[in-house]
């Protein structure tokens, strides 16, 4: 490793060290309910997404477009 040997921890994630901060003793458990909190945000905005994609319907007086694809196979 480049870090000198005394500031090398094995049992460390991150190499690059967080700043010491006297009223975040208790980082891990702070950083566990964030990751819980973005995990359940993540999945309240999916399952809106596909709530509201289950329910979208275009307009009446829309024209029908097809899916712009067009796939063609020529043999020799």
């Amino acid at each position: 490793m480049s870090l000198p040997h005394s500031q090398y921890d094995p049992r460390r994630v991150c190499v690059i060290p967080f700043p010491t901060l006297p009223f975040m003793k208790h980082k891990r458990a702070a950083g566990v309910y964030v990751a819980g909190a973005l995990f359940a945000f993540a999945h309240w905005i999916f399952l809106d997404a596909c709530i509201l994609s289950a329910h979208a319907h275009p307009p009446a007086d829309s024209p029908y477009d097809t899916v712009p694809v067009h796939v063609t196979f020529t043999g020799p």
